[in-house]
């Protein structure tokens, strides 16, 4: 039995632990203790106040009886889709936008920080065409 199921145990049996100053580890009802809990306790008092010291996500955390999956190498699909980011943000970097998808067209201007196709968005300003 671990120390936290230790721990676990005597709390199931409606025992309050709490460490006290001095290292010293206070138990309540004292008069509940069986002579085998009170050795128990006694052999296992360092890990038990141990257990009860350690923060509260350690103790979630210890509970864990799984290992972890193993972190996979990145794929070869991941690091090609990287690349072809990385390219795509050093094009719009040049402002090197290429032909409009719809209508072939190079010219393009820029807008509220966008970059939109002369032919199929005209450059208007409410109805103003913008010089």
């Amino acid at each position: 039995m671990t120390a936290q199921d230790l721990v676990a145990y005597l709390q199931q049996q409606g025992f309050t632990l709490r460490p006290a100053p001095g290292g010293f580890l206070g138990i309540q009802p004292k008069g509940k203790l069986t002579d085998e809990l009170r050795e128990t306790i006694r052999r296992r008092k360092a890990e038990i106040l141990a257990v009860l010291t350690r923060p509260a996500e350690q103790q979630e955390l210890s509970q864990t009886r799984r290992p972890l999956p193993p972190v996979p190498p990145p794929s070869f699909d991941a690091e090609v889709m990287a690349q072809i980011c990385n390219e795509v943000l050093d094009r719009w970097k040049r402002k090197d936008w290429g032909p409009c998808h719809r209508c072939g067209q190079t010219a393009w201007y820029e807008h509220l920080g966008f970059s939109l196709c002369g032919i199929r968005t005209p450059l208007t300003d409410y109805g103003r065409r913008v010089q």
